[in-house]
């Protein structure tokens, strides 16, 4: 069946499917989702668990060591890392990269019965193990309340009336408070005073009972069965002040008259939340509402939705208290999306005057009518396929802008040279079918399996950028068969045979042909020189290669950078926000600075997909920085850089900007694992020491960071016992000298606020000698206590404040950035780092090393990414093999692809664009590319074989006659790639590459080609013999 000759014939239905096309893509297009970024799974869990008063040891062997061992009977288990503190394990379980989000909630649920499992074998102290599947959640749009004159409970009210209204918005799925600083109910006084006081466990046993909520019970009626309430929950703190309790002295007191008893905020707190815009001399405290959209809403319908809400809830807020945007998706979503199709729009017009002027009016727009059709065809695919706007399909559209109107040149193309030829309109449509139909299909395949590899890699980047090839494969097969329906009816109906008598060879008359006609011959009668010279620019280009950068993904070039700050390990909280509030006073004075917000004792939400939270920590300090432009980000990093070298020497600072694609916070790391701590420590000084002497880096630390002070209490057992003292009596003594103890429950609405005795006033300073003095109750008498001096010792020492463990085994990563900014790459660094290493280290046995951050990334996805390129290169083998019928053909068009490396590599280096993951990407796409306009030539020189022309003018006439269509296809496709390359950094580097790449490629093949060609076959013999040598 002729496809052309059937659209002819039926052309009222042809043209029938064109206005359904053209009435279905706008609408298709108004009902596609908008997001930043595609989603892609977090393939992570946090299992954490709490044993109050065990060391970093006793949590590792008692804790993290049991939950490891049954959490790693999980089939889907890639690997766990572990972190301990004193009294706190943190298991991130990572799970293999082949179980994307659709198999993930099965997976989590067999991870909830290892764990439990593992209950029965922890300590009975243990509190918890909790099991978070939600780590992976985007909290895209990230509000704040404040008020200058209002406290942080005032602040929470209001921000609670916000939430609630947030959380009936359709579309939001969770609402997470940030900065809540809890309150509760203090009962306070030294500790000689709360001895005195006579109170005991039995006192607060009594308070409790005091303050329980009972069922009481339902009347029976003759004709009711009303229930009966009784009062008994405090009411208020003074209910709790006026509580009567029992001493072990036997009488009765007020606790009121032994403690001081009042409300007040946890101390020291959890969190803290700060925010500071331009002009202001500091930052303010505040709440924070993180909301996360549901996945399947329109995130930009649903921020629309909260502005709204917002400008209503803040019309009822009383003068003072402000709601402000920390982070806002949805404008970044809606921003980039409007980007995206500015740029599609400006593609279509660049390839529409590249046709109009290489093709001329007529036939420039009967081929240009193709680019709408297609791309609202593509539009009606992606809704029935459920594939939203962002940047990946956005991208993928414009990238295919250029490829899809190929088919549609050559088809016009070949008809209008069999018009010219003298041929009848419909024969010269429905031979170009017969011609050009098999190997345009060929072709069009063979370009869609460049994008084949990203879609079937099973790392989160094939899940990030899957779209990518399913609307490319789309576009172009939409393209495919357009091109010899609706372009080929148009040529039919549209184009008029020159005159009668057309002569063959009348397409490539005139000046341009012949002088190009001359130039290919010239090369190929100095066939030798020709190739040697372009083996020559093929290994200096190679050469060049290893000078361009190879970072993983583009930087985001949002006007926004975090800034973390890290006091010492062991640090209080307070100690963390004295620096992150100068460094945020530092950059409110900066004008460039719009807005600065800070997280301190708790990490940043994920406001991005690609952006990965911190775990808690006192020592932990973020500021979210909000600038005026991105041009300003690098001037503010290395003002804050010097500020705080010089200002906060004790301070560790990281500076981040967002990714656009999945990474690593720290580039370069070097993991090392065994069994003893000291030596895995003094390793990793050792290769920090080398990170230091490297030239490039930055950031210089590891993961376990420096050791902390801990006091060690040693009851003697045998004194104990002759004072009437147990450990439980020395252990909950202490806990209410240091923290306080909480005793019981003040329940206020929805809040609950602890009851805490403690031993100590605001303020009050704890040392060494305060604890040894502390008195313990002594069961020899009610009025009787013991100083902890005479059943037990105290002393200081340093201990490990955080250990990681991975897959079981004790681990530290040294690691660093590389200084980026001043022209260093990560990849260089990464190895003169390594080089040294291999020199100077050698692990004692039992210790193993391996390289993670973005080199293990880069290689994982990588080998993800060319798992496939076999299957793909067997395809395409497959498919030249059948076109072409030969092995020395597909040979000829391999051996063509290696020399647009020459305008990879220039192209790189000149506009200094990195060759990472998406580049890469571009690279497999462009040798589809090159294998597409190889087989039109190749086809060609074979026809021109079959019509008789000797060897020498075929391979010459081939070149001339497909020149203007490979100059159009290239040029379509190099130009609507400019749009993208400008605006968009994360396709910036494939468009380079592809522009580059594609057009010395595009020269070149016209050239090679028939170069090569010419050393394969000879005159004298058949198309299947050898060359003789």
């Amino acid at each position: 069946m002729n496809l052309t000759g059937g659209a002819i014939k039926l052309n009222r239905l042809t043209y029938l499917v064109a206005i359904i096309l053209i009435i279905g893509g706008p609408r298709s297009y108004l009902t596609l989702g908008q997001q930043e970024d595609p989603a892609f799974s977090i393939k992570t869990a946090i299992v954490t668990c709490y044993l109050p008063g065990a060391t970093t040891e006793d949590v590792e062997r008692q804790v993290a060591d049991v939950l490891e061992t049954n959490i790693q009977q999980l089939l889907q288990l890639d690997y766990l890392e572990t972190q301990v503190r004193p009294g706190f394990c943190r298991i991130e379980v990572n799970i293999l990269a082949p179980y994307w989000s659709d198999r993930l909630p099965q997976v989590w649920d067999e991870l909830r019965r290892k764990v439990n499992q593992a209950v029965p074998e922890l300590p009975p102290e243990v509190v918890g193990p909790f099991v978070n599947d939600d780590f992976g959640q985007v909290f895209g749009i990230v509000l704040g309340v404040a008020g200058d004159g209002f406290n942080l409970r005032e602040i929470r009210e209001h921000a609670e009336i916000l939430r609630d209204r947030i959380l009936a918005v359709p579309g939001v799925g969770k609402v997470l408070y940030l900065g809540v600083q809890e309150e509760e109910i203090l009962l306070e006084a030294t500790s000689s005073r709360l001895a005195s006081s006579g109170l005991s466990e039995q006192s607060f046993d009594v308070l409790r009972a005091q303050n329980r909520m009972v069922d009481a019970g339902n009347l029976e009626l003759d004709q009711a069965h009303p229930p009966v309430f009784a009062s008994g929950l405090f009411e208020d703190v003074e209910d709790i002040r006026n509580a009567e309790v029992p001493t072990r002295q036997g009488g009765i007191v007020r606790l009121d008259d032994v403690l001081d008893v009042r409300r007040a905020f946890e101390t020291p707190p959890h969190q803290i939340m700060l925010h500071g815009i331009a002009g202001q001399d500091h930052a303010l405290p505040c709440i924070g509402l993180a909301v996360h959209p549901l996945p399947t809403a329109n995130v930009v319908e649903v921020g629309q939705r909260i502005r709204e809400v917002i400008d209503e809830t803040v019309a009822d807020f009383p003068v003072g208290i402000e709601v402000f945007t920390v982070a806002d998706q949805a404008k970044v979503v809606a921003a980039s999306v409007w980007d995206f199709t500015v740029s599609l729009a400006e593609s279509v017009g660049i390839v529409l005057v590249v046709l109009l002027v290489g093709l001329g009016p007529r036939i420039g727009i009967i081929v240009g009518l193709q680019i709408p059709l297609v791309i609202f065809g593509a539009f009606i695919g992606m809704s029935a396929m459920g594939i939203d706007l962002h940047r990946t399909s956005l991208g993928a559209l414009i990238i295919s802008l250029g490829m899809l109107v190929d088919n549609s040149i050559v088809v016009s193309d070949m008809i209008l040279g069999r018009l010219k030829e003298g041929q009848s309109r419909l024969r010269a449509a429905t031979e170009t079918f017969v011609q050009a139909g098999k190997p345009l299909a060929i072709g069009t395949f063979i370009s869609i399996l460049g994008f084949s590899p990203i879609y079937f890699s099973v790392e989160s980047t094939g899940e990030f950028l899957g779209s990518l090839f399913v609307v490319i494969a789309l576009t172009l097969a939409l393209s495919w068969l357009s091109a010899f329906t609706i372009t080929a009816l148009n040529c039919y109906l549209f184009l008029r045979p020159p005159g009668e008598g057309g002569e063959k060879g009348a397409a490539t008359a005139g000046p341009l042909f012949n002088r190009y006609r001359v130039f290919i011959r010239a090369l190929l009668r100095r066939r030798k020189i020709t190739l040697g010279a372009l083996l020559a620019g093929l290994v200096a280009s190679l050469l060049l290669l290893p000078l361009v950068d190879k970072t993983f993904f583009p930087l985001s070039t949002r006007a926004q950078f975090i800034a973390e700050i890290q006091s010492p390990e062991g640090s209080r909280i307070e100690v963390t926000d004295a620096m992150v509030r100068e460094v945020e006073e530092f950059l409110l004075a900066d004008p460039a600075v719009l807005s600065a917000t800070s997280f301190v004792g708790t990490g940043i939400p994920r406001y991005v997909l690609t952006f990965g939270p911190t775990s808690p920590s006192p020592s932990l300090g973020q500021i979210l920085v909000n600038t005026t432009h991105s041009a300003e980000n690098a001037r503010l990093q290395r003002a804050v850089r010097e500020f705080v070298a010089e200002h906060l020497p004790d301070a560790e600072l990281r500076l981040e900007t967002v990714s656009l694609g999945p990474s690593d916070q720290y580039k370069i790391e070097f993991r090392i694992s065994g069994p003893d701590h000291e030596t895995l420590r003094s390793l990793s000084n050792r290769i920090q020491g080398i990170m230091h002497r490297v030239p490039g880096t930055r950031e210089i630390c590891d993961n376990w960071r420096g050791q902390i002070p801990a006091y060690f209490v040693e009851v003697d057992e045998d004194r104990a016992r002759r004072a009437g003292v147990t450990d439980a009596q020395v252990a909950s003594a202490l806990k209410i000298l240091v923290d306080g103890a909480q005793v019981d429950v003040f329940r206020e609405g929805i809040y609950r606020l602890p009851i805490v005795v403690r031993g100590h006033t605001e303020g009050e300073e704890i040392d060494l000698q305060r604890i040894l003095s502390t008195p313990i109750p002594s069961s020899v008498g009610p009025d009787v206590t013991v100083p902890l001096s005479q059943v037990a010792t105290a002393r200081l020492d340093w201990v490990d404040g955080r250990v990681w463990r991975r897959n079981r085994i004790p681990s530290i990563y040294p690691r660093c950035n590389a200084r980026t900014d001043e022209g260093f790459t990560t990849e260089s660094v990464r190895g003169r780092i390594a080089a040294l290493i291999n020199a100077e280290i050698q692990l004692p046995p039992g210790y193993r090393a391996e390289w993670g951050g973005e080199y293990e990334s880069s290689q994982d996805s990588q080998a993800a990414l060319f798992a496939f390129v076999p299957v793909a290169l067997t395809m395409i083998v497959v498919l030249l093999v059948y076109q072409f019928n030969s092995g020395r053909r597909f040979v000829l068009l391999l051996l063509n692809i290696p020399f647009a490396m020459i305008g990879v590599v220039f192209g790189l280096l000149v506009l200094g664009q990195s060759f990472g993951f998406v580049a890469l990407l571009g690279l497999l796409a462009l040798i589809g590319m090159l294998i597409n306009i190889g087989i039109m030539l190749v086809d060609q020189i074979e026809l021109n074989r079959e019509a008789g022309m000797p060897l020498s003018e075929a391979l010459v006439e081939a070149s001339v006659m497909r020149v203007r269509a490979i100059g159009l296809s290239a040029g379509t496709t190099v130009l609507g790639m400019l749009p993208l390359v400008i605006s968009d950094p994360f396709w910036r580097a494939l468009g380079v590459l592809i522009m580059f790449g594609l057009s010395v490629g595009a020269f070149l093949t016209p050239i090679v080609i028939p170069l090569l060609y010419s050393f394969f076959f000879r005159e004298s013999q058949g198309d299947e013999r050898p060359v003789e040598r």
